[in-house]
């Protein structure tokens, strides 16, 4: 069963049908010791799974920490939870992401 109601699959769905560039979501997750993460990471692939524009990379935190602060990550959960939107990069030097982040 999906954390997603059907109804509301149908809703996002509706709403992503808009996205006209392709969004890669770099989530950075942790087995041990992170309540929130496994429940993340189902939300993050049923959206996936709604639209071919959104494509999830999941990152293990503590195996790939230099990836991780290369993003700004220094911790899950956190504010900034660790799921970073990237665009299309508009110079080879100057990647592009902007963070979710959670209150």
């Amino acid at each position: 069963m999906g954390t997603l109601s059907s109804t509301d699959a149908a809703r996002v769905t509706q709403m992503l049908a808009g996205m006209v560039n392709p969004a890669r979501l770099a989530f950075f997750t942790q087995t041990l010791n992170c309540e929130t993460c496994e429940p993340t990471a189902q939300i993050l692939r049923e959206l996936a799974a709604l639209t071919d524009k959104i494509t999830i990379e999941e990152h293990n935190f503590l195996l790939e920490r230099d990836l991780a602060a290369a993003y700004g990550v220094d911790r899950v959960p956190a504010r900034r939870f660790g799921v970073l939107v990237t665009r299309p990069r508009r110079s080879a030097c100057a990647p592009e992401y902007g963070s979710i982040h959670y209150s």
